[in-house]
């Protein structure tokens, strides 16, 4: 009879066990549920951001002038607004 009870109350505590760790193993689930759905908001942000920078017009066509050029530029527009300050 003593065993019987033994088996009884080990069954008990192994069912315990079996709820608790399946209780964990949903708030797992759920938890990772909503990552997924939160990383699913910035991947479609992510796709929508790549497909607007490539509905833009490339700016590869601009005219670009060379960093000396654009040096030449500066010191002429410098000279350009010197004031003498006497003779040199």
């Amino acid at each position: 009879m003593l065993s019987l009870i033994r088996k009884a109350l080990r069954a008990a505590q192994l069912f315990d066990t079996v709820l608790s760790r399946l209780e964990r193993i949903e708030t797992e689930i759920l938890r990772t549920s909503i990552e997924l759905r939160r990383f699913d908001k910035i991947a479609k942000e992510n796709d929508a951001l790549w497909q607007m920078l490539d509905d833009q017009p490339d700016a590869d066509h601009a005219p670009m002038c060379p960093v000396e050029d654009a040096n030449m530029q500066l010191a002429e527009l410098m000279m350009r607004n010197t004031k003498v300050q006497g003779d040199a």
